[in-house]
Order: C-alpha cells, then structure tokens, then sequence
C-alpha cells in the first residue's frame, strides 16, 4: 500500500510542475470604437442608470394534506423575518414559531422569488390520496401543486426546499 501512495504522491508531484510550466494564455484586446452617442452635444446628460431592484416581495407557502391531514404554513417578510405555523393537536401544535434567515439564505430566498420561471409555474393542484399539497404565493404569484409523484414545479419546490433546511418548515 505504501508503495502505491508513494507512486500516486510522485504522479501529483509531476502533473502539478507541468501545470506550472504552461504559458498563461494570451487575450488580445478587442478594438473599440466610439458610440453613436458619444457623438451627442455636452448639454445632453447621458441615459441614467436602471434603478437598483428592490427587495422582493415576501412569501407564504401553505403545505396541507397527506395521511395524518397535516397543516403547516410559513411567512417570510421581505427582511427576512419568518413565522411558522402548524396546526395540529399536541406538544408544538397551534403555537407560533419565529425566527429569522441569515444573509445568506435571504439572499437565496430572494433570488429564487426573482427568478422569472417561477411567475411560469403558476396554476392550480389536482388533489391525491394521501399526497401534500401546496400553496406558494409571493406578490401576485401563486403557485399550486399535488405532491404525488407527478413532478413538482422547480422553481417553488427550491422555494421549498430552502425553507425546509433553514426553518422548521
């Protein structure tokens, strides 16, 4: 074995000292001419920037269903503040939970509520025997869909996805 590992250190040893030997590659510029609008009188101020996108709307996604007749929802606030809510009889039923995304999930959250197939998803579930179903609505979108095997709509089940690691959803 300590043959092998001796020759395997030797074969890294000699791929890296070749790597390092290459030229790096060489870009050539590319030409630039001037804009048609670099042409216009001073007086006329150039075009103003886009204004940056505002935080996105914030989301609730209600899951419903399956053989014990769960019902579950979260809200998240477009700051990143959430609640979630679960009804059921028992210890940690019917009581609110809150908390808040990191930066970095919030970030995810809100790529994903930005992303524009997600506005592509939108339609209404079809019921299943002892499948969940969910309700995702983020602004004017609302997504629907029966968790049966039949394949959720991608965007709203990253949605969901991230909620379920970051949350107790």
């Amino acid at each position: 074995m300590d043959m092998a590992y001796g020759r395997l250190c030797v074969l890294i040893a000699a791929l890296l000292a070749l790597t390092a030997c290459e030229s790096p590659p060489t870009v050539e510029p590319i030409p630039v001419r001037p804009s048609p609008s670099s042409a216009l009188p001073s007086t006329v101020a150039p075009p103003t920037p886009a204004p940056p996108a505002t935080a996105a709307a914030g989301v609730t996604v209600e899951r419903t269903g399956g053989f014990v007749g769960v019902d579950q929802n979260i809200t998240v606030e477009p700051d990143g503040r959430w609640t979630y809510y679960r009804s059921r009889v028992g210890a940690g039923g019917g009581t609110p939970v809150r908390g808040r995304l990191n930066d970095v999930q919030l970030a995810d959250l809100r790529a994903l509520l930005a992303d524009p197939s997600l506005a592509r998803e939108v339609g209404e579930s079809s019921n299943c025997a002892d499948g969940f179903i969910y309700t995702l609505v983020t602004g004017p979108t609302k997504v629907q869909w029966a968790d049966c095997g039949t394949g959720a709509p991608p965007t709203a089940m990253r949605v969901v996805d991230l909620l379920a690691i970051s949350t107790p959803f």
